[in-house]
């Protein structure tokens, strides 16, 4: 009797431990996988930004790039929108200011003068 009460408390602890695992793999997969696509969407916008500035490297002349390479642009633009977080991209009325803001690390700026670092004194 006490060998069947045994057998029936590990089944139960089995099953438990079965759902458990399974609900913990299901929220790891759940929260990972949302990471996955925002990667593979900052991959993307990276790519865009790059083939971007051959035509415009300063991001200052959309007309220039759109030009030599409309459909980037447009992608540019869109890809911006999707991944969000660039304030100037919400108003579609100013697409510079959206591509300066999205593509900002690849786009050359202005020179600047700076004071030499001075010698260190003994």
């Amino acid at each position: 009797m006490k060998a069947l009460s045994l057998m029936a408390d590990t089944v139960i602890l089995i099953i438990i431990a079965a759902v458990v695992l399974a609900i913990v793999l299901v929220f790891f997969k759940s929260s990972t996988s949302s990471g996955f696509g925002q990667v593979n969407l900052e991959q993307e916008r990276v790519q865009l930004c790059r083939q971007y500035v051959i035509a415009d490297a300063r991001c200052d002349s959309l007309s220039q790039a759109r030009s030599a390479n409309g459909e980037v642009v447009t992608k540019v633009l869109e890809m911006c929108k999707q991944i969000g977080g660039y304030t100037a991209c919400s108003d579609s009325a100013n697409e510079q200011e959206c591509i300066r803001d999205c593509c900002e690390i690849f786009c050359g700026g202005t020179t600047t003068t700076q004071k030499p670092i001075p010698a260190a004194t003994p």
